[in-house]
């Protein structure tokens, strides 16, 4: 019972920390086109991306298998957006998107059957 909740508690803890990671670059970075030119569309699937596991974050106490299954999507689709809009040789991509996946890892063995 004990490493089921940690088990959760944890892959809360990693997906919340990356997305506010990521939030706080994306938004600090264009943070002065937002000033002047409002939202920029390129952002706009990662602001997708940051609402669905957003999401999946605030379910994740009653279905975590739900969340598991959503933060690893979110996390898989994640990897090849970064790859194609930044380069190969951005390994932000793979930081970005493993953290995600692994915290649905962590979600899924504990999910009741």
């Amino acid at each position: 019972m004990k490493t089921k909740r940690f088990s959760r508690i944890i892959g809360f803890i990693i997906a919340s920390l990356f997305l506010i990671i990521f939030a706080v670059v994306v938004i600090g970075s264009q943070f002065q086109n937002f000033k002047k030119h409002g939202f920029p569309y390129e952002l706009i699937i990662p602001a997708i991306l940051v609402l669905i596991c957003i999401i999946a974050l605030v379910f994740s106490f009653k279905s975590p298998k739900l969340c598991g299954w959503i933060l690893m999507s979110a996390g898989l689709v994640w990897i090849p957006y970064m790859l194609i809009m930044y380069g190969t040789g951005d390994a932000g991509a793979l930081l970005f998107g493993l953290a995600f996946i692994l915290s649905g890892v962590l979600f899924l063995p504990w999910a009741k059957k």
